[in-house]
This record gives C-alpha cells, structure tokens and sequence, in this order.
C-alpha cells in the first residue's frame, strides 16, 4: 500500500551547520536517521536518485570526484515527514542548488506519475535555505536569496515577497513552501559559531575556558580588525578552532561537525533555554508543520 509523505530539504552552507541542524531535528523533534537505500526512498527521490548516480558514473571522472555528487548528506523521518539535509557549499554555490532543483522539481510536481516500486509518495514538500549573516546581516542576504532564486530554468519559483516572520528578524517566508535563516549573534552580523559557543560555554564552562586558553596561547587572532568582513571572518575562525579543540577528549582526531553531532557536549536544558535555538525551533516547527515531541 503507498503511503503519503511530507518532505522538507533544508540546504545548508556546509558541515557545521548541518550537524547542528541534525542535532536539533533529533534531540527536540524526535527526527530519526535513517539510511535507506535508493529504492526504499518515496517516490520520486527512489529515481531521482539513481539517475543521479547513473548520470555521473557515465562521465569520465577523477576518483577524488566520486564524493561530490549532489545528493543529501542526511536524511531523517518521523512519521509521515522526511527531511533531507544537504551541504550545498557555501552562498557562493546557487548554481550547484538550481541544477539541482530544475532536475528535481518537475519530478515532485509529478510524483505520482513516477511510483515504480515505492511504498512511499512526496505529496507535499518544502525547501529551507541556512546561510551566515556574515558581515551582510539578514536583510541583504534575504534580498540576494530572492534574487537568486526567482527563477529556475526560465520559469518562476518565487512567486511572492518576502514574509518576514514576526519578533525573528533572522528567518523569513516566500511563498508557503520556501524559507531562510539567517544564522548570527544579531540581524546585521555573525556565524552560526556565535550561537555554537553560548551553547558550550554553559554547557562545560571548565572545559571550554582551558580550551579558549590552550587557542589563544597556540595562535595569534586579530581581535581588532578595521574591517568588518575580516573582523567576523577571525571571530568565527577563532570560535571553529575553540570548539573543534574541546570536543577533542571525546572524540580524538574529529572536526568540528563531527564534534556538534557526537561529543554530546551541549546539555539538553541548555539547549532548550537557549533563545537562538527556541526561535530557529519555533520558525522550522511553524514553517514545516513540526511536532516539539523530544526523543529524550
């Protein structure tokens, strides 16, 4: 029997972000990972997938090529909703993104037409973009996100302005079905390393104050900058640094994504009084129709 599914695609600019990502979709909305194989997948992600691969195998690539297919790096399920995570690389890749959909969206328009063998059916689905405010701040970068977007292949995707949500000048609608986040300390700068940090200094204040130190006496940082660019751009470099660093104890030789999703050093009550995170959770649960039922 074919059962209906909700599919969510978050794009994410790169590892961290996604780990965290991952790590929030698990611990506060009870998303599980899952590791299907392509045919396991609803429709019509099961075909979409394999032509994917069937297409790339076809050129004449370099091994140190067979990673960079532009598949989810996650997937996760809950009921009756998939989310899938991917590492687009950056707010520098929208091509890579918008080949990706021009492929993929006609196939979601026409699931149904596409079944073959799978038990499960996208019905509905939605795309969330996370970037860094950066130097940009999250007006701009909402700005760019429409520009870049507006159009896939010649035809309309953004159909309306920009919503902006209510008390969270960080995230924003377009449409019903697209949003963006804008991950920083405040509207008009930051990482996601500034909201990483709070989390594990409150978490393991001990730990994180010998390795800021151990950082800080290894390496120099530019701690005043005259350019705001460079000055956020040190700032987060000395935060990746510091985080990868503590989670070191647990899990030896791990980079910083590695570190977020299993050093399980961010304390489940921090993490629920954070305001970040509560108003990143709040925005995902309204935008995706998600369910605060917490695995823990």
């Amino acid at each position: 029997m074919m059962s209906e599914v909700r599919a969510l695609l978050i794009f994410c600019e790169g590892p961290h972000d996604l780990a965290f990502v991952q790590l929030l979709l698990k611990k506060v909305f009870g998303f599980n990972k899952i590791k299907w194989k392509f045919s396991e997948c609803p429709a019509p992600f099961n075909s979409f997938f394999r032509a994917r691969m069937n297409q790339h195998a076809a050129d004449d690539l370099r091994l140190d090529m067979a990673h960079k297919f532009f598949l989810p790096d996650h997937m996760l399920c809950k009921e009756d909703q998939v989310i899938l995570l991917f590492n687009s690389g950056g707010d520098n890749k929208v091509a890579k993104i918008k080949n990706l959909l021009s492929h993929l969206l006609p196939l979601l328009k026409n699931a149904k037409t596409f079944p073959q063998d799978a038990t499960r059916i996208v019905t509905e689905s939605r795309f969330l973009f996370l970037y860094d405010a950066d130097a940009n701040g999250s007006d701009k970068i909402q700005k760019e996100f429409s520009q870049h977007f507006s159009q896939i292949d010649c035809e309309s995707w953004i159909n309306a302005s920009v919503k902006k949500i209510a008390n969270n000048p960080m995230a924003a609608t377009f449409d019903t079905d697209k949003g963006i986040y804008v991950w920083g300390k405040n509207p008009t700068e930051g990482t996601l390393e500034d909201i990483l940090m709070p989390l594990f200094q409150q978490s393991n204040k001990e730990l994180m104050d010998k390795a800021e130190k151990a950082i800080d006496v290894m390496f120099e940082w530019k701690r005043q900058a005259e350019e705001k660019i460079e000055a956020v751009a040190e700032t987060a470099k000395r935060f990746k640094a510091i985080l990868t660093l503590a989670g070191q104890g647990k899990k030896p030789g791990s980079s910083m994504n590695v570190v977020i999703d299993q050093a399980d050093l961010i304390q489940q009550q921090i993490l629920s009084d954070s305001e970040a995170v509560t108003a990143f959770c709040l925005f995902i649960k309204n935008f995706a129709q998600l369910d605060e039922t917490s695995n823990n």
